[in-house]
């Protein structure tokens, strides 16, 4: 099922939350825990990206996802995605696609801030 959730969504990280939450009312969650489920679904299937390319890996049976903790920090990221659109009437698969945009645009811009500040705190100046 799994394989056919993901030709079906093709992003594999799209399927892997469409595969957690299309079984249940999802549109009827909250904002935050619709949020926290989405993030632990990514990240179950991070951590199962890189069990796959270990040796001698034995491959992870079905398991309960975790919701990501309440104070991750990506969290706030996709609440506030959620407040600025009427996303209960997109597909699942198009709001996945949508955070997963978000996230992405977070991580570069988080990503540029450390640099940044690294930038400050040796007293370096900004390269034009």
């Amino acid at each position: 099922m799994a394989r056919d959730v993901q030709q079906q969504h093709g992003d594999p990280f799209v399927a892997a939350v469409c595969s957690e939450l299309e079984p249940y009312r999802w549109t009827s969650l909250t904002p935050e825990m619709l949020v926290r489920r989405v993030i632990g679904a990514i990240d179950r299937r991070r951590v199962l990206d890189l069990l796959e390319v270990t040796e001698g890996h034995v491959s992870a049976g079905p398991a309960d996802m975790e919701p990501a903790d309440r104070n991750d920090e990506r969290v706030s990221v996709l609440v506030a995605l959620l407040a600025e659109h009427h996303w209960r009437s997109w597909t699942l698969s198009r709001l996945t696609m949508a955070m997963l945009a978000a996230l992405d645009t977070w991580w570069t811009r988080r990503q540029c801030l450390e640099v940044e500040l690294g930038w400050l705190i040796r007293g370096d100046a900004r390269p034009d």
